[in-house]
């Protein structure tokens, strides 16, 4: 099967933003371009259409010995991080977050 073909873009930034950007991708040992194409890469991961999620079971005493080896700190991060990628894909289905979208979601997730 042959090889889907990059699509090129051209991105602009100022200055200021550039030099953080390539500084983050020096200590990564990659050029501007990976790392973009790396953040980029990985936040196209968390908006997959639900649709072609499969379920999942773990059971809890697995995610308990995972969890018991990390530090409150970490958990809390974990936490936001899971809220905030479970926003965006409120978002992307719903549109803007109020009331009516927010009880659609808990309908549908709690089904």
């Amino acid at each position: 099967m042959p090889k889907k073909k990059d699509r090129v873009i051209t991105l602009r930034i100022d200055e200021d933003s550039f030099g953080i950007v390539e500084s983050f991708a020096k200590a990564k040992g990659l050029s501007v371009s990976s790392y973009i194409n790396s953040v980029i890469k990985s936040q196209t991961e968390y908006f997959i259409p639900t649709a072609s999620n499969q379920k999942v079971s773990i059971p809890k005493s697995l995610l308990y010995s995972l969890f018991s080896y990390a530090s409150k700190e970490n958990l809390v991060d974990l936490a936001n991080n899971w809220a905030i990628e479970q926003e965006h894909v409120a978002r992307l289905i719903w549109g803007e977050i109020d009331l009516h979208a927010l009880l659609d979601v808990i309908f549908k997730i709690s089904k």
